[in-house]
């Protein structure tokens, strides 16, 4: 990742302005119509300016991530204003400089020495907007979402810490998949809970049940709100710093619901457990049910006393290994 650490503080500190009375400092990249620059205007909203020749739409698309071709004034050269036509990306609220960065870093990458740069800015600045978005463009996430996504935050993280080569693809919770986590050598649900919880929930028959013939895992997340914690937009800021498939992260993300700008619900992880589902594990599958209840059952959701497993749980600290043993 691009670190423009420097250089918005540069301009933060710099007196030097255009004639619309923004700093601007020009990069060392460049698209076919000329170098990019990054700005601050006099709010201190951070921008990315991307030259064009001509623009193929005067409207202003977005709100919190927004993006706009418009005409700057900035020193040539020979250091005479000239009257310049951009691209121009910037974020409404500067609480959201920071994460305003990963956007910065992705339009650099896909738009570097292209033609067609307005294009390809504008469709890469689109794939980020629903996580600067100040709601869910489906749906509010309730408590209880927000406790079940941090925890599956946190299970992401140490299997991307402890693995080598991790795909974020490899968390399907987002898409609805039978489990959480599905790696090709065994499967992760996450279940998270507060200090005071005494059982969990399991919402079909299917959730503790193997499949692609992989071992199966419970990892446990004991968290509690705090308010000094973090949020999830915080938290998948930290793993998008250390992400090499950043993209895939950033849509699964959007698709279960994450914003930046949510920072509502702070939590902090008290403790992370990890069991292997087998044949002890209390549970009830397809398999433990005769043929007539399979076939009456239609939908199916019951609680599991932790108690009944936490003496086989042990720290969550590292991934399963290639094999699907802890």
């Amino acid at each position: 990742m691009i670190d423009l650490t420097q250089d918005w503080k540069d301009l933060e500190k710099s007196v030097v302005v255009t004639k619309d009375g923004w700093r601007l400092k020009f990069l060392p990249f460049s698209v076919a119509d000329g170098p990019l620059a990054i700005a601050v205007d006099e709010d201190e909203r951070h921008h990315l300016l991307i030259p064009i020749r001509s623009a193929s739409s005067g409207r202003r698309d977005g709100t919190v991530l927004s993006c706009w071709a418009h005409k700057l004034f900035v020193e040539n050269v020979e250091g005479q204003p000239v009257s310049e036509l951009f691209l121009d990306i910037w974020c409404e609220n500067t609480f959201l400089n920071r994460q305003f960065d990963y956007v910065v870093d992705s339009v650099i990458d896909v738009c570097r020495d292209k033609v067609e740069a307005e294009f390809v800015a504008r469709a890469e600045v689109a794939r980020w907007r629903r996580l600067f978005a100040q709601t869910s463009l489906d749906r509010e996430l309730s408590f209880k979402d927000k406790l079940a996504l941090f925890g599956e935050l946190k299970t992401y993280q140490t299997l991307q810490q402890t693995l080598e080569e991790f795909d974020p693809l490899w968390w399907t919770g987002p898409n609805q998949a039978t489990h959480d986590f599905e790696l090709p050598t065994f499967h992760i649900e996450v279940k998270s809970v507060t200090g005071n919880s005494k059982s969990i929930t399991v919402h079909s028959l299917e959730q503790l049940d193997e499949s692609q013939d992989a071992p199966l895992y419970l990892v446990l997340q004991t968290i509690e709100p705090d308010a000094n914690g973090c949020s999830l937009g915080e938290l998948l800021s930290e793993l998008l710093d250390s992400c090499p498939h950043r993209q895939d992260l950033i849509d699964l993300a959007a698709t279960a619901g994450i914003r930046f700008t949510d920072d509502s619900e702070r939590f902090s992880l008290l403790e992370s457990n990890i069991v292997q589902i087998d044949e002890e594990f209390p549970r009830i599958i397809a398999s433990t049910l005769t043929n007539e209840a399979r076939v009456a059952i239609n939908r199916l959701k019951y609680e599991i006393l932790i108690g009944s497993f936490k003496d086989s749980m042990v720290k969550f600290e590292s991934a399963p290994s290639n094999n699907g043993v802890i």
